[in-house]
């Protein structure tokens, strides 16, 4: 996955994916859990922020109800200076998972800015 990111970008790390996990699914080739996904996605948030979102959208087709997966593309918008879009995926993510530790802090330390930056 990263060295096609890397090499092809996002888009193909996904398509690749996408047909590496239809072809060898199940057969203990490859590691297709959620965890080794968005552990690729995080690896990317700073420095690729649309590969990490890639990466994460692609999980919730698979995975609808993973809040991490919300988690790490908020965090990458935040990487974009996207804070306005980070805060509803945030917020999806402690619907989906209401003791999700890290989206609370994230999302408190996002609305705390945004009031700080509108009260200026």
């Amino acid at each position: 996955m990263s060295r096609t990111i890397d090499q092809e970008g996002p888009a193909a790390a996904v398509d690749r994916y996408r047909d590496l996990r239809r072809r060898f699914y199940e057969r203990d080739v490859y590691d297709f859990t959620e965890s080794e996904l968005l552990r690729i996605a995080r690896v990317y948030v700073d420095t690729n922020p649309d590969a990490a979102m890639a990466l994460a959208k692609m999980n919730l087709d698979w995975r609808p109800t993973s809040a991490a997966s919300y988690v790490v593309m908020a965090f990458a918008y935040t990487r974009k200076l996207d804070d306005a879009s980070a805060i509803p995926l945030l917020r999806k993510a402690l619907e989906l998972d209401p003791d999700n530790g890290a989206a609370r802090g994230y999302l408190l330390k996002l609305e705390e800015f945004q009031r700080m930056r509108e009260n200026r």
